[in-house]
């Protein structure tokens, strides 16, 4: 399950360097960029201190600073310092409250730690903005399992597999 909940981040972690080519943006490396976007074989933790450097230079908000914290969350989840992961996607999710997308990174650290109920909330947060996010119901059927929903479970995987068949195999 954590492979595939890692690789369920890696769709969210492109920040491209033209949002950051912005007023000021001198200040960032290209290489900062690529590593906050962990490109070229960046490591871990490499991307979370890119991404820290850019976000402590404090010339981002709005959109651009939740996507760089979304990648730092995700470097966060990747190398198990859960806390700081919610921490970023907490931030991010006030600075975009209507991105699904957070909110479906931020259920996978709940997941991975257990928290199914909180990992439920956001999936139906996620769902809620975006009804045809065929890998929330999908996440979503797995954290009723773990829960003992075994019906919401059904119904959840159903409706995945409906949006993505891909899910279903």
């Amino acid at each position: 399950m954590k492979s595939v909940l890692t690789r369920m981040h890696a769709g969210v972690l492109c920040l491209s360097a033209t949002l950051l080519a912005g007023p000021g943006a001198f200040a960032q490396t290209q290489q900062q960029v690529d590593r906050c976007n962990r490109k070229g074989g960046t490591t871990l933790e490499q991307q979370i201190a890119a991404c820290t450097t850019i976000i402590e230079s404090g010339k981002y908000g709005g959109t651009n600073l939740a996507i760089l914290l979304n990648n730092r969350g995700a470097a966060f989840n990747g190398t198990r310092q859960y806390e700081r992961a919610l921490s970023d996607y907490d931030q991010a999710a006030k600075l975009t409250p209507r991105d699904a997308v957070i909110y479906f990174n931020r259920a996978g650290v709940h997941y991975l730690q257990g928290q199914h109920a909180s990992a439920i909330r956001d999936l139906d947060e996620a769902i809620r903005l975006n009804p045809a996010y065929a890998k929330a119901f999908h996440y979503r059927s797995l954290s009723r399992a773990k829960i003992g929903d075994q019906a919401g479970a059904d119904a959840d995987r159903s409706k995945a597999e409906n949006l993505d068949p891909s899910l279903g195999r």
